[in-house]
């Protein structure tokens, strides 16, 4: 369960809808509890984009007084009365995605033998290195002044956000248009952003970046634009939150747009300030979802649910199953290993994906293990994706050997569900990827074929044992603890 005076990630302003208290999410979050009246809440994410915006909090005086000290840090004349201020709200499109890197490099090591004519050489080693991670970034939606930055950057996982509204967009600020598609940015600025480093002179091989399930928002950012025509014209750009003076074209300085689809500068001339020549408007207007927060009850019998942090509740009056996330993929059921309970065993879950072995050449996916038509992924946090990578063949082999029964009630000793169906799917490709990636580095992600008949979660026992989990049906299957926040 999120803390509601944790103000660390992503975090939206929303209100109660039980007392109309003022609460605070976290987009990483989905339970919260009101502090106000008790309630236990549910955030509700749509499938279309959400709008968000981040409100201004530099007042006209502080504005002046920013410019004033600017001016004088520099030598230069302070402001005069007369300065217009224009007020804007930047759109930012963030992504959330899962990040694939595939990285070939070759290493060169000293060699000793026992020769002492030979003496030491050096040898020529070829590694190959696969990661995934989740990816998160900013890019400008629109046409920007210069000296406008192209990306938030962390701001975006610190700021307090709000829905966007038109309600709620202050008094003399001026809403900029969306002239760059989210389509548009994913393939000229996020997969760039991602693909940062990707070339070396060591490398051998061919490197790629691969971006999946990416998940689509947009946040309004402010801005002030300052001009001043006194002595000529002059103007100042300022950040809507801090105040920070991010620009400033001194006086007959050519003035300039940059026209982000290009790439390219605009000079206009002194006596016309205004953005012209701007990227033209998507002729289809983005649809953006509205986020919703409600009571966090059984969707059956309306039994309120566990206030704990989880992908996945069991109503305790009528056993039903509820989900944060509409799987794409049809759920079949919910399970546990059929063992006796011990004091010590927690159970950890995992989403089962029962594959076509038709589909990939009469056997299983990872070639070698138990004849297995499922593909497993840890449902719980790991740190290292090389560890859920192996615990995931590992737990694909073993799961026709396991003895399962219905769940139909989670206690303490079940761990949360962190992550939902629809994002284990896209971790089950990634694995799929880094495994077929070992017997053919030509391999593209889109040759790679992984459509999932049905998905069932399991839930496994494991019991610590020194530094290590160890699986407590046959004893083979382990992860360090290190690995696991639990």
């Amino acid at each position: 369960m999120t803390n509601s005076n944790n103000n660390t990630g992503f975090t939206i302003g929303v209100t109660c809808p039980g007392c109309g208290g003022s609460l605070e999410l976290q987009e990483d979050f989905h339970i919260i509890l009101c502090k106000f009246c008790d309630s236990v809440l549910r955030l509700v994410q749509p499938d279309a984009p959400v709008a968000y915006l981040a409100k201004g909090r530099v007042s006209p005086s502080e504005i002046r007084f920013n410019i004033d000290r600017y001016l004088k840090k520099n030598n230069l004349p302070l402001s005069s009365g007369n300065l217009q201020i224009k007020n804007l709200y930047q759109p930012y499109w963030k992504v959330d995605a899962i990040l694939i890197k595939i990285r070939n490099r070759i290493d060169k090591r000293i060699v000793f033998t026992t020769s002492e004519e030979d003496g030491s050489g050096t040898k020529e080693v070829r590694e190959s290195e696969t990661s995934v991670s989740a990816y998160r970034a900013t890019a400008l939606a629109g046409t920007a002044v210069k000296g406008m930055p192209i990306a938030i950057g962390l701001r975006a996982d610190y700021i307090k956000m709000f829905p966007f509204s038109k309600d709620i967009v202050q008094d003399n600020f001026d809403v900029m248009p969306i002239t760059l598609s989210a389509d548009y940015v994913l393939e000229n600025s996020f997969k760039k952003f991602a693909s940062y480093g990707e070339t070396s002179v060591d490398s051998v091989g061919v490197n790629r970046t691969e971006l999946l399930q990416p998940k689509f928002s947009l946040i309004y950012f402010p801005f002030h634009l300052i001009e001043s025509y006194d002595g000529g014209y002059s103007r100042f750009l300022l950040d809507g939150v801090t105040g920070a003076i991010l620009n400033h074209n001194h006086p007959n300085d050519p003035v300039t747009v940059i026209d982000t689809k290009e790439n390219s500068e605009i000079d206009m001339t002194d006596d016309d300030t205004s953005m012209r020549n701007e990227p033209e408007v998507e002729s289809e207007p983005t649809q953006f979802g509205n986020i919703d927060v409600t009571f966090h009850r059984c969707t059956n019998c309306g039994e309120d649910l566990p206030s704990r942090e989880s992908q996945l509740f069991i109503c305790r009056n009528c056993q039903t199953v509820v989900f944060l996330e509409q799987p794409l993929v049809p759920v079949a059921d919910v399970r546990r290993t059929t063992i006796d309970n011990n004091i010590t065993d927690l159970l950890f879950p995992f989403w089962s994906f029962k594959i076509d072995c038709e589909e990939h050449s009469g056997r299983n996916v990872f070639a070698g293990l138990f004849e297995s038509d499922r593909v497993v992924i840890p449902a719980f946090k790991m740190v290292s994706f090389e560890a859920i990578y192996r615990l995931s063949c590992r737990m694909s082999g073993m799961v026709p050997r396991l003895n399962l029964e219905t769940v139909h009630d989670v206690d303490k000793k079940y761990i949360p569900v962190d992550l939902g169906p629809n994002r284990a799917d896209g971790y089950a490709l990634a694995i799929i990827y880094r495994h077929v990636l070992a017997r053919n580095e030509n391999i593209v992600l889109d040759d790679v074929n992984f459509k999932p008949l049905e998905a069932e979660l399991i839930f496994a026992a494991f019991h610590p044992e020194s530094y290590f989990f160890v699986d407590s049906v046959v004893g083979a299957v382990t992860f360090e603890k290190v690995n696991c926040p639990v």
